[in-house]
């Protein structure tokens, strides 16, 4: 018998809690030190080999900060709506754990204290759990869970997908610890936190990809209530933890000069500090994005669901609308060269809400920072991306024209209502 909602998630956080209590208390010092030899090791073999550390490098860029941006204009031109959402909602909480755990553990990264480890990647802030982890865990298993769904595969080629997938995460979590960034314990906390979030998405709350479904977690209030309340409570906890949870490590001055040793000129506020700001940065773009898709759906294409559903997901046989251009129907659905001007008018937006940021020296007052190079740029940035940039795009018939191509003479609720008449 199916577990409802409430026993689910009460189950979720017990096993999260204790395995993470596990880690901290009884298993972690030593995963640590041993994680210090293999890593000793590893380098060893690999420091007189320019090609293998560029290789590492690679995978572990797969899943950094940098290539998350990316990936999120990436998977908003060319992915549907929901589907695009939902990955960005993934790839926030990456960064919200990561930041959150990093701010309560204080786990110092192999290279703070050993002097025989070599960084090969700049990298700031302590190391407990891996960021990287969590992303290669959550982040591509829910590509594997997107692309299953959105494209037909044979049983074989599904195989094949999750095989590549799973390697793909072995290689970047192994990244992590080769290049002298985390220790053994680091990068298994942050999987398993990584495959935790997937777990919570897509086993306890059951998010789908079905259209019906999609309406359905966008618009309920409940759902978005109970959404807001979550990351406003890692908006508050960051902000605390930073002006009241001091950092009294005696070994930070030792940690701060191991970090301007490879990484120099790095300036104050995105060494330790860094991941406060990581974490309130990425909260309030999940806000923003969650408040937008919900103005969106709400708002914007006549105030009408099907419209909305018709651009993101095609028409199907119940909602013709013209067979002649359901090959042009969806969101994603375009040439080449139109999605390139399409991302570019995603870029260009984005930046005008998270220019925001740089009227704001990283010297000032850190709760200034907090919310004017923070917090407000991003959750505007969420917000925007997620409600009007795709409305830009649409006005200016960059891709899907259901929703403005001659809409004089061709209205989507005229002809749905047309088809269910006869």
């Amino acid at each position: 018998m199916k577990l409802v909602l409430k026993y689910r998630v009460l189950i979720w956080l017990l096993v999260f809690i204790s395995c993470i209590l596990f880690e901290t208390y009884i298993v972690g010092d030593s995963l640590y030190d041993y994680g210090i030899i293999m890593i000793k090791y590893i380098q060893s073999y690999i420091n007189d080999k320019p090609i293998y550390i560029l290789i590492l490098n690679c995978f572990s860029f797969l899943v950094n900060k940098h290539c998350l941006v990316l990936f999120i204009y990436i998977t908003f031109n060319y992915f549907k709506f929901y589907s695009s959402f939902l990955l960005m909602v993934i790839c926030g909480s990456i960064a919200l754990t990561t930041g959150f755990f990093k701010l309560i553990l204080r786990d110092p990264r192999p290279y703070f204290h050993d002097n025989d480890i070599i960084l090969y990647d700049c990298e700031t802030g302590y190391g407990n759990p891996s960021g990287h982890s969590i992303g290669a865990v959550s982040l591509y298993m829910t590509l594997w869970r997107v692309f299953t769904y959105d494209v037909k595969m044979t049983n074989f080629k599904r195989n094949c997908l999750k095989f590549m997938i799973f390697t793909l995460i072995l290689i970047t979590i192994f990244s992590r610890m080769a290049l002298g960034a985390h220790s053994l314990n680091q990068i298994i906390l942050g999987g398993f936190i990584g495959l935790m979030i997937y777990i919570l998405f897509f086993n306890v709350i059951e998010l789908d990809m079905k259209p019906e479904i999609e309406i359905y977690f966008i618009k309920n209030k409940y759902i978005l209530l109970i959404f807001s309340f979550i990351v406003s409570f890692f908006i508050i906890a960051g902000i605390f933890i930073f002006n009241f949870f001091p950092d009294l490590n005696d070994n930070k001055s030792l940690y701060l000069n191991a970090i301007h040793k490879f990484c120099p000129g790095t300036s104050y506020s995105k060494t330790l500090e860094y991941e406060a700001y990581f974490l309130l940065s990425s909260s309030s773009f999940l806000l923003g994005a969650y408040l937008g898709i919900y103005y969106d759906l709400t708002y914007n294409f006549y105030n009408n669901e099907n419209v909305w559903l018709a651009i993101n997901d095609g028409i199907d046989e119940n909602n013709i609308i013209d067979m002649n251009k359901t090959k042009k129907i969806r969101w994603n659905d375009t040439d080449f060269f139109t999605s390139f001007k399409r991302l570019v008018v995603i870029v260009v937006v984005n930046l005008i809400t998270v220019s925001m940021n740089i009227f704001v020296s990283s010297k000032s007052h850190t709760n200034v920072i907090f919310i004017f190079k923070n917090f407000l740029p991003f959750g505007l940035t969420g917000f925007t991306l997620f409600s009007f940039t795709r409305k830009i795009c649409l006005y200016y018939k960059l891709g899907n024209d259901v929703y403005i191509n001659n809409q004089n003479e061709y209205k989507i609720e005229k002809n749905i209502q047309k088809k269910k008449n006869k």
